[in-house]
Protein backbone atom coordinates (compact mmCIF):
# COMPACT_ATOMS: atom_id res chain seq x y z
CA UNK A 1 0.00 0.00 0.00
CA UNK A 2 2.83 2.67 1.07
CA UNK A 3 4.25 1.83 -2.65
CA UNK A 4 0.57 2.38 -4.24
CA UNK A 5 0.06 6.06 -2.32
CA UNK A 6 3.42 6.77 -3.48
CA UNK A 7 2.48 6.12 -7.09
CA UNK A 8 -0.74 8.38 -6.08
CA UNK A 9 1.17 11.51 -5.20
CA UNK A 10 4.33 11.67 -7.53
CA UNK A 11 1.46 11.25 -10.37
CA UNK A 12 -1.07 13.04 -9.41
CA UNK A 13 0.21 15.65 -7.38
CA UNK A 14 1.78 18.67 -10.03
CA UNK A 15 5.40 19.10 -8.88
CA UNK A 16 5.38 16.93 -6.80
CA UNK A 17 8.46 16.64 -4.37
CA UNK A 18 10.79 14.03 -2.94
CA UNK A 19 11.77 15.26 0.77
CA UNK A 20 14.97 14.31 2.35
CA UNK A 21 14.64 11.94 5.89
CA UNK A 22 17.99 13.87 6.56
CA UNK A 23 18.10 13.80 10.66
CA UNK A 24 20.51 11.14 12.13
CA UNK A 25 17.76 8.95 13.36
CA UNK A 26 15.88 8.76 9.80
CA UNK A 27 13.44 12.21 10.33
CA UNK A 28 12.89 15.05 8.70
CA UNK A 29 15.32 18.15 9.72
CA UNK A 30 15.54 20.10 7.03
CA UNK A 31 13.84 18.10 4.00
CA UNK A 32 16.04 19.54 1.63
CA UNK A 33 15.91 23.05 0.26
CA UNK A 34 15.15 24.91 3.43
CA UNK A 35 11.74 22.84 3.96
CA UNK A 36 12.02 22.97 7.44
CA UNK A 37 14.60 24.63 10.39
CA UNK A 38 14.33 22.13 13.12
CA UNK A 39 12.73 19.59 11.58
CA UNK A 40 8.21 18.25 11.33
CA UNK A 41 7.65 17.28 14.85
CA UNK A 42 4.37 15.92 15.31
CA UNK A 43 1.88 14.72 18.87
CA UNK A 44 -0.93 12.19 18.93
CA UNK A 45 -2.50 12.18 21.94
CA UNK A 46 -6.14 11.06 23.12
CA UNK A 47 -6.02 11.34 26.51
CA UNK A 48 -3.16 13.68 27.96
CA UNK A 49 -0.82 15.38 25.75
CA UNK A 50 2.53 13.69 24.71
CA UNK A 51 6.26 15.84 24.26
CA UNK A 52 6.24 16.64 20.66
CA UNK A 53 8.52 13.64 18.89
CA UNK A 54 9.97 13.77 15.34
CA UNK A 55 8.45 11.19 13.47
CA UNK A 56 10.30 7.64 11.85
CA UNK A 57 8.72 4.44 12.45
CA UNK A 58 6.87 4.11 15.17
CA UNK A 59 4.05 1.10 16.39
CA UNK A 60 1.90 1.86 19.38
CA UNK A 61 -0.94 0.08 21.05
CA UNK A 62 -2.81 2.16 24.01
CA UNK A 63 -2.73 -0.06 27.52
CA UNK A 64 -6.78 0.94 27.31
CA UNK A 65 -6.92 -1.05 23.63
CA UNK A 66 -8.73 2.37 22.21
CA UNK A 67 -6.32 3.07 19.22
CA UNK A 68 -3.33 1.45 17.70
CA UNK A 69 -1.13 3.90 16.03
CA UNK A 70 1.29 3.54 12.78
CA UNK A 71 3.97 5.69 11.12
CA UNK A 72 5.84 4.78 8.02
CA UNK A 73 8.88 7.28 6.85
CA UNK A 74 8.38 6.86 3.59
CA UNK A 75 7.03 8.96 0.59
CA UNK A 76 4.91 10.60 1.99
CA UNK A 77 5.50 10.13 5.27
CA UNK A 78 1.98 8.56 6.81
CA UNK A 79 0.80 8.17 10.22
CA UNK A 80 -2.12 6.23 10.52
CA UNK A 81 -4.28 5.93 13.89
CA UNK A 82 -7.07 3.28 13.99
CA UNK A 83 -9.45 3.91 16.63
CA UNK A 84 -11.24 1.61 18.45
CA UNK A 85 -12.89 3.16 20.89
CA UNK A 86 -13.76 0.41 22.57
CA UNK A 87 -14.93 1.21 26.05
CA UNK A 88 -17.36 3.57 23.92
CA UNK A 89 -16.31 6.60 25.50
CA UNK A 90 -16.78 9.72 23.69
CA UNK A 91 -13.43 11.87 23.80
CA UNK A 92 -11.39 13.96 21.46
CA UNK A 93 -8.28 11.98 19.33
CA UNK A 94 -5.62 15.10 18.35
CA UNK A 95 -2.65 15.62 15.80
CA UNK A 96 -0.77 18.49 16.64
CA UNK A 97 2.21 19.38 14.83
CA UNK A 98 4.93 21.75 15.99
CA UNK A 99 7.65 23.06 13.12
CA UNK A 100 10.18 25.80 12.62
CA UNK A 101 9.88 26.34 8.87
CA UNK A 102 12.27 27.18 6.31
CA UNK A 103 9.63 29.90 5.03
CA UNK A 104 10.88 32.44 7.79
CA UNK A 105 8.09 34.26 7.70
CA UNK A 106 8.11 34.70 3.86
CA UNK A 107 4.84 32.92 1.83
CA UNK A 108 1.57 32.09 2.88
CA UNK A 109 -0.75 29.42 4.89
CA UNK A 110 -4.14 28.21 4.33
CA UNK A 111 -6.76 25.97 5.34
CA UNK A 112 -9.18 23.91 3.60
CA UNK A 113 -11.95 21.28 4.90
CA UNK A 114 -14.27 18.65 3.18
CA UNK A 115 -15.67 15.23 2.76
CA UNK A 116 -16.36 12.33 0.55
CA UNK A 117 -18.10 9.69 -0.64
CA UNK A 118 -16.23 6.90 -2.57
CA UNK A 119 -17.54 3.53 -2.90
CA UNK A 120 -18.70 2.61 1.39
CA UNK A 121 -15.89 4.91 2.46
CA UNK A 122 -16.67 7.95 3.88
CA UNK A 123 -13.83 10.21 4.03
CA UNK A 124 -13.42 13.33 6.04
CA UNK A 125 -10.35 16.05 5.54
CA UNK A 126 -8.19 18.86 6.61
CA UNK A 127 -5.92 20.39 4.48
CA UNK A 128 -2.83 22.62 6.02
CA UNK A 129 -0.34 24.21 3.54
CA UNK A 130 2.64 26.44 3.70
CA UNK A 131 3.69 27.49 -0.05
CA UNK A 132 4.70 30.34 -2.06
CA UNK A 133 8.26 31.11 0.33
CA UNK A 134 10.52 29.88 -2.60
CA UNK A 135 11.28 26.85 -0.23
CA UNK A 136 9.57 23.24 -1.08
CA UNK A 137 5.64 23.47 0.25
CA UNK A 138 4.50 22.02 3.08
CA UNK A 139 1.19 20.06 2.99
CA UNK A 140 -0.33 17.96 5.47
CA UNK A 141 -3.47 15.92 5.08
CA UNK A 142 -5.35 14.97 7.88
CA UNK A 143 -8.44 12.58 7.68
CA UNK A 144 -10.27 9.83 8.86
CA UNK A 145 -11.72 6.87 6.97
CA UNK A 146 -14.73 5.06 7.75
CA UNK A 147 -16.46 2.18 6.38
CA UNK A 148 -18.88 -0.84 6.63
CA UNK A 149 -15.28 -2.98 5.13
CA UNK A 150 -13.85 -1.99 7.89
CA UNK A 151 -16.49 -2.79 10.62
CA UNK A 152 -17.00 0.92 11.35
CA UNK A 153 -19.79 2.62 13.46
CA UNK A 154 -20.89 5.57 15.33
CA UNK A 155 -20.30 8.99 14.37
CA UNK A 156 -17.49 11.00 14.67
CA UNK A 157 -16.32 14.78 13.24
CA UNK A 158 -13.28 16.30 12.18
CA UNK A 159 -11.84 19.40 13.06
CA UNK A 160 -9.18 22.15 13.08
CA UNK A 161 -7.98 24.83 15.33
CA UNK A 162 -5.82 27.19 13.79
CA UNK A 163 -3.38 28.71 16.28
CA UNK A 164 -1.57 30.12 13.21
CA UNK A 165 -0.34 33.97 12.95
CA UNK A 166 2.46 34.01 10.43
CA UNK A 167 5.04 30.99 8.30
CA UNK A 168 8.01 31.15 10.29
CA UNK A 169 6.40 27.85 12.52
CA UNK A 170 3.55 26.23 13.00
CA UNK A 171 1.06 25.02 16.11
CA UNK A 172 -2.18 23.44 14.82
CA UNK A 173 -3.98 20.95 15.76
CA UNK A 174 -6.83 18.59 13.99
CA UNK A 175 -8.94 16.44 16.24
CA UNK A 176 -11.29 13.87 15.83
CA UNK A 177 -14.54 13.83 18.04
CA UNK A 178 -17.48 11.58 18.45
CA UNK A 179 -18.55 8.03 19.58
CA UNK A 180 -16.86 5.94 16.91
CA UNK A 181 -15.56 2.54 16.13
CA UNK A 182 -12.71 1.23 13.75
CA UNK A 183 -12.11 4.84 11.91
CA UNK A 184 -9.03 5.70 10.83
CA UNK A 185 -7.31 8.58 11.65
CA UNK A 186 -4.24 9.47 9.18
CA UNK A 187 -1.96 12.53 9.09
CA UNK A 188 -0.15 12.56 5.66
CA UNK A 189 2.88 14.71 5.03
CA UNK A 190 3.83 15.68 1.33
CA UNK A 191 5.02 18.68 -0.63
CA UNK A 192 5.53 20.23 -3.99
CA UNK A 193 8.54 22.41 -5.50
CA UNK A 194 9.83 23.75 -8.69
CA UNK A 195 12.40 26.10 -9.50
CA UNK A 196 10.07 29.05 -9.98
CA UNK A 197 8.12 28.57 -6.32
CA UNK A 198 5.89 26.32 -4.66
CA UNK A 199 1.85 27.39 -5.14
CA UNK A 200 -1.14 26.62 -3.45
CA UNK A 201 -2.77 23.32 -4.12
CA UNK A 202 -6.22 23.22 -5.09
CA UNK A 203 -8.47 21.40 -2.57
CA UNK A 204 -10.14 19.59 -5.51
CA UNK A 205 -6.93 17.96 -6.35
CA UNK A 206 -6.11 16.83 -2.61
CA UNK A 207 -9.83 15.23 -3.10
CA UNK A 208 -8.82 13.48 -6.28
CA UNK A 209 -5.58 12.19 -4.37
CA UNK A 210 -8.06 10.73 -1.64
CA UNK A 211 -10.57 9.31 -3.94
CA UNK A 212 -7.45 7.36 -6.07
CA UNK A 213 -6.05 6.07 -2.56
CA UNK A 214 -9.79 5.00 -1.56
CA UNK A 215 -10.11 2.88 -4.55
CA UNK A 216 -7.09 0.90 -4.06
CA UNK A 217 -7.83 0.48 -0.45
CA UNK A 218 -11.53 -0.71 -2.10
CA UNK A 219 -9.56 -3.54 -4.14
Amino acid sequence: MSFQILRIFSSSLPNYYRYNYDGRNYYIDDGGHHMYDEGNKVQCYPYTIRPAAYLTHILFCDPLGNFLMMCKAGHPLVLSMLVLNRDGESRQYNIREYSKLGANGRGNYSWDNGSLLVGSFNIQYVVYQIYGAGNPSIIQIFVTVSSTILGSNGNSSLRYVDYQDNTRDTRNRVYMSGIAHNVYFNYILTSTYSSSNSSYVQASTIEQILREISQDFSV
